[in-house]
């Protein structure tokens, strides 16, 4: 008889849990119906994500897998159970689009702040604008000014002592490490769930060598999976323009996405729409119809002006 691998010892530990087809499909990104058929074929997405859910490693890459409909299945499975996840991707392909786009769906509380260059370092100040956030959410209304005597972290404490909320955080990889212990202490305290989201520069923060890291090695210990998003894909694109009001076909939508894909992603289509509504003389510009191949030229043009710019900066600096 043969020896049982991790794999196939994986794979028939996590079948025989109760919704263990669920929740493959959830880390895999991929629909129910199909998990049995990927996992015999050992579909790289599939298996990684067995993997990850039986304690054996293994990073999920969501490739083929619309951005937006992925990062709402992260935060609806955040709000439904204590999670904290990581996700990472190339800038530009979509992820503050993603969540924006998917939060106000939500009915749980979402507290949704960006890490920048004043509450990057500052603990208290991210404190705060989480805090900020979530109370505007479960409230609904402005928080209340600072009460001398009572810390931000009891604040904090007293909002979601006993109330389920997602924290999530956009641009992660600019966390410090104080910030990032504070981050496990709301998590191990409270029933929130956090999501971590950045470039693909926060991969080598949380990747799995950080696991005996004395301050990494705690937070990544608590994730239950690291996310990479590596493209926008076509249905992106689909909901990206559609929130334009311009509607494309699937074929033109993989055009578009093959092109963003080699050069920025979201971020691109974004600026080549800005190119297309700056080109109108008088008027308003109805969206409706504005074509793949105008949506084609201007992405086009944004290449080009980007390229001339880097040159243009290579040229300074060597001067």
């Amino acid at each position: 008889m043969e020896r049982e691998t991790i794999t196939e010892r994986a794979i028939r530990s996590i079948k025989s849990q109760r919704g263990g087809r669920q929740l493959i499909a959830l880390r895999a990104g991929v629909d129910v119906a199909d998990v049995d058929k990927l996992t015999d074929e050992r579909d790289e997405r599939v298996v990684d994500a067995i993997l990850s859910l039986t304690g054996n490693g293994g990073k999920i890459r969501a490739v083929d897998t619309s951005v937006k409909k992925f990062i709402e299945k992260i935060i609806r499975a955040a709000a439904w159970d204590k999670r904290m996840y990581g996700i990472y991707g190339r800038t530009g392909v979509g992820k503050t689009f993603a969540v924006n786009s998917v939060i106000e769906q939500i009915e749980e509380p979402i507290a949704f702040v960006r890490v920048n260059e004043t509450n990057k370092q500052a603990k208290a100040r991210l404190l705060d604008d989480i805090h900020s956030s979530l109370y505007r959410r479960i409230k609904k209304s402005a928080p209340p000014s600072y009460v001398t005597g009572h810390t931000m972290f009891q604040r904090m404490m007293n909002l979601v002592d006993t109330q389920r909320a997602v924290i999530i955080l956009d641009e992660a990889q600019r966390l410090s490490e104080g910030s990032f212990e504070l981050l496990r202490d709301v998590y191990d305290m409270t029933q929130v769930s956090i999501v971590l989201i950045g470039s693909i520069v926060f991969e080598g923060r949380i990747g799995t060598n950080k696991i005996d890291d004395e301050i990494f090695g705690q937070s990544l210990r608590r994730m239950d999976s690291r996310y990479e998003l590596p493209h926008a894909t076509p249905n992106d694109v689909i909901l990206f323009l559609g929130a334009y009001g311009i509607e494309i076909d699937k074929p033109e939508a993989k055009q578009i996405a093959k092109r963003i894909g080699e050069f920025g992603d979201i971020d691109t289509l974004a600026r080549a729409m800005r190119i297309i509504s700056g080109s109108v003389e008088g008027g308003e510009l109805s969206w409706r119809k504005v074509g793949s191949g105008q949506i084609i030229e201007a992405i086009e043009r944004v290449r080009t002006i980007t390229k001339v710019k880097d040159n243009d900066d290579d040229a300074s600096n060597k001067s």
